[in-house]
C-alpha cells in the first residue's frame, strides 16, 4: 500500500515538473523573440535607418536576423527554434517574411503576430502593433490551430 502511494506521488511529481518545464521553456523563446523585436526597434530608432526583422533563409525556424536596409549590413543574428516549437509571421499586410521598422520606432505600416506554435497544450502570440509597441499572450492560441505549426 505504502509502495503504491509512493509511485502515485513520484509520477504526479514528475508529470507536474515535465508541465513546468515545457511551460518555462516557451516563455523563454516569447521572451527572446520579444527582446529582439524591441532590439530591431532600437536599431532603426539609433541607427536612423529603416531595419528589418526577418527569418533566416527565408525560414523563422533557422533564426532571426535585424538588417539595417540603408546598407543591407546584418546586425544581429538569432539563434534557431528548438525542436517541437515553430515560429511564424503573420502581418495584416500578408508580408509574412520580414517585419519592418521606419527610424521613428513606427513599422511601415504593418501590424500582426509572431505565433510559437508547440504540440503541447500551451502556444504563444506576440502582438506587434504599427506603433512597435509588443504585448504577449501565452495560452491556447487560435494561430496555432493549423496542424503544420
Amino acid at each position: 500500500m505504502v509502495i503504491a502511494i509512493m509511485v502515485i506521488l513520484f509520477f504526479s511529481i514528475i508529470l507536474s515538473y515535465r508541465f513546468f518545464m515545457q511551460k518555462n521553456q516557451l516563455t523563454s523563446l516569447v521572451n527572446q523573440v520579444v527582446s529582439a523585436v524591441h532590439d530591431a526597434r532600437f536599431v532603426a530608432m539609433t541607427s536612423h535607418a529603416t531595419t528589418r526583422f526577418c527569418a533566416r533563409d527565408m525560414d523563422w525556424q533557422q533564426g532571426q536576423l535585424i538588417v539595417n536596409e540603408k546598407n543591407q549590413q546584418v546586425i544581429r543574428v538569432f539563434p534557431a527554434m528548438p525542436a517541437g516549437y515553430h515560429l511564424h509571421w503573420k502581418s495584416t499586410l500578408g508580408e509574412s517574411d520580414a517585419l519592418h521598422f521606419r527610424s521613428n520606432g513606427f513599422t511601415r505600416g504593418q501590424q500582426g503576430s509572431f505565433f510559437i506554435c508547440t504540440k503541447q497544450a500551451d502556444s504563444a502570440q506576440i502582438i506587434v502593433l504599427r506603433t512597435g509597441r509588443i504585448r504577449s499572450v501565452i495560452g491556447k492560441i487560435s494561430g496555432c490551430d493549423d496542424p503544420r505549426n
